[in-house]
């Protein structure tokens, strides 16, 4: 175990003794992609670390890597880890795996997967939790914190290619418009032209005959 892993292992153990009362020693650390949740069971000296990014997109789907941290007295044993989304509503999801902890000071992994499409919303500071479970499903530690969903990913490209494919349909629209146009008016002059010129034929045949006796 690491020197900070260790402090905050003993840190949760001071929580859990300077509060008996409370039902959680979990807590999160940094922002970002960088936000990671902290979970424990200080019975078998086990403090577990997630990744818990403030952005899950549901279209792509992902996965929560939840990483068993041991100590010298750590017993191997089965433990359950648990993706809450929105716990306690009605519409609350539950994605979860089961592994063996460490024995000793090693680390082990249990890597908890959300398939693309399970989660089709986008919704801002969406509820979610993360737990930690004995392998017959006994809540040892919860965190909770918020999630912004996005269903809808930009496009790579930042919407530059929609852009220009908009700009060339409405200059497409401008060219037949104009070329329409274009086409009306030599319509029009010709008709134009075809009435002059029977007109004036009418008017010569007319002054043609007013000569003649």
């Amino acid at each position: 175990m690491s020197a900070g892993q260790a402090v905050l292992a003993l840190g949760a153990l001071a929580l859990l003794l300077l509060l008996p009362g409370s039902a959680s020693a979990g807590f999160v650390t940094g922002s970002g992609a960088e936000r990671t949740a902290h979970l424990f069971d200080p019975v078998n000296g086990v403090n577990v670390s997630v990744a818990i990014g403030e952005t899950f997109s549901g279209i792509a789907g992902g996965s929560y890597r939840f990483v068993l941290h041991g100590s010298a007295g750590t017993a191997e044993r089965p433990y359950r880890v648990e993706v809450v989304v929105s716990p306690g509503s009605e519409t609350e999801a539950r994605f979860n795996d089961t592994g063996d902890g460490p024995a000793g000071a090693l680390n082990t992994t249990i890597e908890v997967a959300i398939r693309p499409g399970a989660l089709p919303f986008t919704l801002a500071n969406t509820p979610f939790a993360v737990e930690l479970r004995s392998g017959a499903g006994a809540l040892l530690d919860a965190v909770e914190f918020a999630v912004d969903l996005r269903y809808k990913e930009p496009p790579a490209d930042g919407g530059l290619l929609n852009l220009a494919l908009a700009s060339a349909a409405l200059w497409a629209l401008v060219f037949l418009y104009a070329l329409r146009l274009h086409f009306t008016q030599r319509k029009l002059r010709a008709r134009t032209d075809a009435l002059e010129r029977s007109i004036q034929g009418s008017a010569k045949e007319g002054s043609a005959d007013d000569h003649n006796p």
